[in-house]
């Protein structure tokens, strides 16, 4: 895995997940892949990937 996704984070990613980014064209949000360290996914927005 490789660093953080999070703004201004340098910690290296240890959670694969998804946030739901705001649609440019409107309706409904989009969901984001992402990679979060320990403290980012713990953040409220990020949601774990199912997959192992």
């Amino acid at each position: 895995m490789g660093v953080c996704c999070y703004k201004n984070c340098e910690q290296e990613a240890t959670t694969k997940g998804f946030v739901l980014a705001r649609n440019p064209n409107g309706g409904q949000d989009i969901p984001t892949d992402v990679e979060a360290c320990d403290k980012h996914k713990k953040v409220r927005g990020f949601f774990e990937s199912e997959e192992k």
